[in-house]
């Protein structure tokens, strides 16, 4: 590992720069799939208390997000003389950090020493089934897994409420790409999710930002199986739409470096106060915002005690 990095990842340095995995990592979503309530038996709670009542209720297999990755829009940031500044991959000059760089590190590694990894992901299936056509349930919800990651396990966060939906496996065509005309052309580009591979309905979802929420609206997921029974899921992808008028209204932490206090809008092309040139923003069932797309991998996790 880099030296810089190495050192910079003391307690303070963590606590300014855990804002950039907790609009993905935290993730906490309505259990809503096309307006309609996924369970009638006290899901929507969140309360897992309830689970072990329902009968019937099946035990997860379990797959940890080991690596994901912004691709679109791109986050900016004004460096003053040094200019308009896209930090999506690329390393702030002297705090030696990036977007996807800082997720990637909160996903694997524990830079507070409390013994977890920083931040964790997991996608969820009851029962793993992989078979052409097959529907099943599958959630997508933050958890708290042990560090090291070589021998880690993983649990529930029990202040997290899943999202939850069903998935159909398909061994033709595509499962999830980006939705037409709303990428700006980064690269790496969204990539599409090809067979054999599994996509969930959509949902709406609610994210946890620096102690805020935000909508993302029809927050859909994907990936290839590898194996079967599948021990990874590669070539992932989430999107979702996030509205602007509820990216002005979410502020980022007022100790961090250069856009302290201010919205998360301004971190986004089009945004309020951005300095980019470009404008990434959509128009989504008549709201503009962003179309939200990141690339993501999992390994399957055998240490996983929960529901």
């Amino acid at each position: 590992m880099d030296v810089r990095r190495s050192t910079a990842r003391g307690k303070n340095s963590h606590e300014k720069r855990v804002w950039l995995a907790a609009m993905l990592i935290g993730v906490c979503v309505a259990a809503t799939s096309h307006g309609q309530v996924v369970f009638t038996d006290g899901f929507e709670s969140g309360d897992g208390t309830l689970w072990s009542d329902v009968v019937g209720y099946l035990p997860a297999t379990a797959y940890r997000v080991t690596d994901l990755d912004l691709r679109d829009p791109h986050v900016f940031v004004d460096l003053g003389i040094g200019g308009c500044f896209d930090f999506t991959d690329n390393e702030i000059p002297l705090a030696g950090v990036s977007f996807n760089g800082e997720l990637g590190e909160e996903l694997n590694f524990d830079g507070d020493g409390d013994g977890f990894l920083d931040a964790s992901l997991l996608v969820l299936f009851r029962p793993l089934d992989q078979g052409v056509g097959n529907r099943t349930q599958a959630e997508l919800r933050g958890a708290m897994c042990t560090d090291p990651v070589a021998t880690t396990a993983c649990t529930n966060d029990p202040m997290n409420v899943p999202a939850i939906t069903e998935i159909a496996n398909q061994d033709s065509g595509v499962c999830l790409d980006s939705v037409v005309g709303t990428t700006t052309g980064y690269s790496p580009a969204v990539a599409a999710v090809l067979p054999d591979c599994f996509v969930g309905d959509e949902v709406t979802a609610s994210l946890s930002f620096g102690g805020s929420e935000i909508a993302l609206t029809s927050a859909r997921w994907a990936a290839t199986w590898v194996g079967d029974p599948a021990t990874e899921l590669t070539g992932g992808l989430v999107r979702g739409f996030i509205s602007e008028s509820d990216a002005d209204q979410i502020l980022l932490p007022e100790d961090l470096p250069l856009v302290g206090g201010q919205s998360i809008s301004l971190l986004l092309p089009g945004g309020t106060g951005n300095c980019s040139a470009g404008d990434d923003r959509d128009m989504h069932n008549g709201e503009m915002g962003w179309w939200f797309y990141f690339a993501f991998e999992a390994e399957r996790q055998d240490a996983y005690t929960g529901p």
